[in-house]
């Protein structure tokens, strides 16, 4: 038999990133599954003193979370959060915004930044008097990928000084003591608190590991070095973004969630060629296309048939061939269960994309096929574009970029949204641009170097099918938009359409977003069309 992984992965060897990569990944638990009630009273009472952190500054926008530890605003967060910061927003649960006015202190050894916000009389969470034992319960809470205010739970598996942390990592800056936790993190936790179950804070989540590990060795930095800062704090002159010292304390780190890919256009000559390879071999991509749907619908059905075998390593199934077809055996019922349902995803997209094709091509019909199966991707040549399908997240980097695993080959791909995305899960399969290859440090293991993909947005698509002055492509079509009380109306033209929302862009040059579910009848009548 054959041992396959429930979640693929690139294995780097044992490494972890340092304080100024980016962190690990996230699982978001309803909170139904976080505990006893007890817990969510807890965790509803600390969030409101967690703020997401929202920055502008040399490397672009990020995304980070921080705690208030004084009513009169002193708040603790990352300094890897505020890199290079040139002004920076925080925002509560309640909504209420507020501006940063400057840093008190940086410790990049520790990685910790106390900071003021513009703002008084705000609620305060409070630092645990010791630290916590191995074992105690912690809950991590903050804005992973941006998804305000989420609790993740786990518990504290070792408590580890900075000596360790440095030979382990291999940067020989870390100080202190630091928390290692089970707890999932993800771009945006960083900053965020760590709180035992009496809603004290024992840790800040900083740093978490990437690769085979990377579900348990995620790390916070003590209780007892966050409080050392903060006795410290008041002792400090507050300085502003605006002025340099600041600034210079703190350029050498990059935010973790800055943008990594320069995603520009995609060249017209590049869609041109992809949309004349589909128009060209129409006939067989959409015989292709049939065969697999067939396929990926028998291979469904046998996966339903598995049985569990507890031989096999936890999160992996193996496949035995047989005359009579493949039989599957899972680690547990939760592989198995993970194991359909990426599979069941795969037979939905190749079905969506073979209903309603022609038999001969059309534009409708080509873009259907080019937007859901097209031509195979071709890593190798660059500034082409070719079809991309089942790949699998290694790491979200931040709003933008992703990590994926493809036919066993690590790449860097920009997408439209990683929200909601984390390691393990597929990337909707569609068209990609090979933009050239990138460099990845990893400290203590040296470098990766990988290819570097652009998904193909609809509109890019679209106008090199249609043509940017179609009646059927975004264009420059200005016309009445209504929402279906009636009351929302706007002159604009559709720049942007997804499965969930529409950008207009009004003749002024504003865009807005609106969720498709509230746009009038007439609307969706126009969206069909």
């Amino acid at each position: 038999m054959k041992i396959l992984s429930a979640v693929p992965s690139i294995r780097y060897g044992s490494i972890l990133l340092s304080l100024s990569a980016v962190v690990g990944l996230c699982l978001i638990w309803p909170a139904s599954t976080l505990g006893q009630p007890e817990l969510a009273d807890v965790i509803e009472r600390c969030e409101k003193s967690v703020v997401r952190i929202e920055v502008d500054g040399k490397h672009g926008a990020s995304l980070g979370s921080g705690f208030v530890v004084n009513a009169d605003g002193m708040m603790v967060t990352n300094v890897h959060v505020l890199a290079g910061a040139n002004a920076a927003t925080v925002t509560f649960p309640n909504g209420k915004t507020y501006k940063i006015s400057g840093i008190y202190s940086v410790d990049r050894g520790r990685d910790i930044c106390i900071a003021q916000i513009d703002a008084d009389e705000l609620p305060v969470l409070p630092l645990a008097a010791e630290l916590p034992r191995k074992g105690e319960n912690v809950t991590a809470l903050g804005s992973p990928q941006g998804l305000s205010f989420t609790a993740t739970r786990g518990i504290i598996s070792a408590i580890r000084p900075g000596e360790e942390m440095g030979r382990d990592t291999g940067d020989s800056t870390l100080k202190g003591t630091w928390v290692q936790v089970d707890a999932p993190l993800s771009p945006g936790n960083s900053g965020g608190p760590l709180v035992n179950n009496a809603g004290e804070v024992v840790a800040m989540s900083t740093l978490a590991s990437f690769g085979d590990r990377a579900q348990n060795l995620n790390f916070g930095i003590s209780v007892d070095d966050i409080r050392q800062s903060l006795d410290d704090a008041p002792k400090n002159k507050l300085v502003a973004f605006s002025e340099s010292v600041g600034k210079i304390d703190m350029e050498d780190s990059r935010p973790e969630s800055a943008e990594i890919i320069d995603r520009k256009a995609i060249p017209a000559n590049a869609l041109q060629d992809y949309v004349a390879t589909g128009r060209r071999t129409y006939a067989d991509l959409e015989k292709k296309l049939r065969k697999e749907a067939y396929e990926a619908s028998e291979k469904l059905s046998e996966m339903k048939k598995g049985q569990s075998d507890g031989s096999i390593p936890r999160g992996k199934y193996a496949v035995r061939d047989t005359r009579r077809g493949d039989i599957y055996y899972f680690s547990d019922p939760e592989t198995k269960s993970q194991v359909v349902s990426e599979q069941q995803s795969i037979v939905d997209d190749l079905k969506k994309a073979k209903e309603g094709l022609a038999t001969t091509v059309d534009n409708d019909s080509l873009f259907k096929i080019l937007w859901h199966y097209g031509p195979k991707i071709d890593p190798r040549a660059e500034s082409k574009i070719g079809f991309m399908s089942n790949a699998t997240v290694i790491h979200p980097f931040n709003k933008h970029d992703l990590a994926v695993v493809y036919n066993d080959a690590p790449f860097l791909m920009w997408v439209k949204t990683t929200a909601g995305l984390a390691q393990g899960q597929m990337v909707t399969s569609g068209p990609v641009f090979v933009a050239g290859t990138e460099t990845i440090e990893i400290p203590g293991s040296g470098s990766v170097s990988v290819t570097v993909l652009h998904a193909v947005t609809e509109t890019e698509l679209r106008d090199a099918i249609f043509g940017a002055d179609s009646a059927t492509s975004y264009g420059e079509q200005y016309r009445i938009w209504t929402d279906k009380t009636g009351k929302f109306k706007i002159e604009a033209t559709m720049v942007e359409l997804d499965s969930f929302n529409i950008k207009l862009r009004k003749r002024s040059g504003e865009t807005v977003a609106v969720p498709i579910s509230k746009l009038s009848v007439e609307d969706l009548k126009f969206l069909k069309k």
